[in-house]
């Protein structure tokens, strides 16, 4: 896992961040929208230096994006930040999940298998889920040594 740990501290040190202006081309919400959810706390801006210009990281835009989405369909402005908390929260739980449990992914072709790592009430066998086009599937297997 050294190397994905390498390569997330990379990821990490890129500034993935945009204007404001920018922030509102891709994510078609107003400036005035964007000052106010940062207001209430529902995203951050983050600034290099001291006289330098606001810029919203990759995750704010995302945010933006997914609670214009939710607004869009009908969403209060509270509901849909909650929402969009959730879903992020939800995120960081599987990238933890990810990098710091020790699965593995098996791409196929048509699916993928990931390996979720021994039942405690029954280590003998392994958790595996199937993940296609159209469903996931759990299923258990004979543990081997090594694999997770």
């Amino acid at each position: 896992m050294e190397h994905m740990e390498k390569f997330v501290s990379k990821m990490r040190s890129f500034d993935f961040s945009m204007g404001i202006g920018e922030t509102c081309r891709v994510s078609g919400v107003t400036p005035a929208q964007i000052r106010y959810w940062e207001k209430k706390g529902y995203i951050r801006s983050i600034r290099h230096g001291d006289g330098q210009n606001k810029r919203y990281p990759y995750g704010s835009v995302a945010a933006i994006v997914y609670i214009k989405t939710k607004m869009d369909e009908g969403y209060t402005l509270a509901h849909a930040a909650a929402e969009a908390q959730r879903h992020f929260d939800d995120m960081h739980v599987l990238k933890r999940m990810l990098y710091q449990g020790g699965l593995t992914v098996e791409q196929h072709d048509d699916f993928a298998l990931v390996m979720l790592g021994q039942l405690s009430d029954e280590p003998q066998f392994d958790v595996v889920a199937r993940v296609d086009d159209d469903a996931v599937t759990l299923s258990k297997r004979a543990h081997q040594e090594g694999t997770l």
